[in-house]
């Protein structure tokens, strides 16, 4: 990803480069995004899919689109998902437009292979490891 704002996030150390959007939205458990697993190399994913839960969204979009400019790597080696700002552009602007922005609002997205989601959000993600691990993680 070329773009200065943006850092490449490792949301835990069993997540794979690639994933895809299986799923998003309100459940009871807060805000959800399902992804699943999908390298174009059979061998480089994972069998288990991967859930992330936020308690506090102030909003998200997502983008029918591969091939968004900002998320471009030179090869397929450099592929990866997820990416997090405290500072992007939109961010900034968002700030600007909107009086009750707390403080501290950062900018996911995830770059999936059909889907790019952009999540504006304050406080944690918890990522509940139901599929391999006991417990929830909270980062």
């Amino acid at each position: 990803m070329d773009n200065k704002h943006f850092i490449k996030w490792i949301p835990h150390s069993d997540v794979v480069a690639v994933y895809d959007m299986e799923d998003i939205g309100w459940r009871n458990e807060g805000f959800v995004l399902t992804l699943f697993p999908d390298d174009l190399d059979p061998a480089k994913r994972s069998k288990y899919n991967f859930e992330m839960v936020w308690q506090e969204v102030l909003c998200y979009q997502v983008t029918d689109e591969r091939y968004r400019p900002d998320l471009w790597v030179s090869s397929p080696d450099e592929a990866w998902t997820f990416y997090t700002s405290e500072s992007s552009e939109f961010l900034e602007n968002f700030r600007k437009d909107n009086d009750l922005v707390p403080d501290t609002v950062y900018h996911f997205i995830v770059g999936g292979t059909n889907f790019v989601i952009d999540i504006r959000f304050s406080g944690r993600i918890c990522i509940p490891l139901w599929c391999k691990h006991m417990g929830p993680l909270y980062l």
